[in-house]
């Protein structure tokens, strides 16, 4: 993962996290919606989606929508 922009280094993570997902909600909410061309229950070589990795790393907006979006809540993989 890259280092975080000097502008949130010093915040704790859960602010972080907090800031990132209302940031990225947004974005992969209005992708979807306007029609870009992705599989949202894609899996990576270990099985997970982009579900499975929003969910882990705590942001429920982006899951929100990626739900929103057709992702499918009920996929499961071997890792998270």
């Amino acid at each position: 993962m890259p280092p975080l922009p000097a502008s949130i280094a010093g915040v704790a993570n859960a602010d972080v996290l907090a800031r990132l997902d209302a940031v990225m909600a947004p974005a992969v909410a209005a992708l979807l919606a306007h029609g870009a061309r992705v599989n949202v229950n894609a899996t990576d070589a270990a099985g997970a989606t982009a579900l499975h990795a929003a969910a882990a790393a705590g942001l429920p907006r982006v899951c929100g929508a990626l739900l929103a979006g057709g992702a499918d809540p009920s996929a499961t993989e071997p890792v998270f």
